[in-house]
């Protein structure tokens, strides 16, 4: 389990829960910074995530499309030969 993926909203509902307690102002301030934080985080990595290039994956289908072309081509090519062009 990662704690550091959790402790941000721990420590968020902490103050959020001492807020109640105390009636402070102060603590429910700091809470709503570290919801401003998490949803920060969150945006960030997620958008860093879209801009961040993916290794493309070759599926069988391609694999297959690909083999097929090439056939064709070496097919054509063997043409091309045999009739003298």
């Amino acid at each position: 389990m990662k704690i550091e993926r959790y402790l941000p909203h721990v420590v968020t509902v902490a103050l959020l829960a001492m807020a109640a307690v105390f009636k402070s102002p102060a603590f429910a301030a700091a809470s709503v910074v570290g919801v401003l934080g998490i949803v920060a985080e969150a945006y960030l990595r997620d958008r860093l995530a879209v801009l961040t290039p993916k290794a493309a994956s070759v599926d069988e289908a391609t694999k297959r499309a690909i083999q097929d072309l090439n056939a064709r081509v070496a097919t054509l090519e063997y043409g091309v030969k045999t009739r003298g062009f």
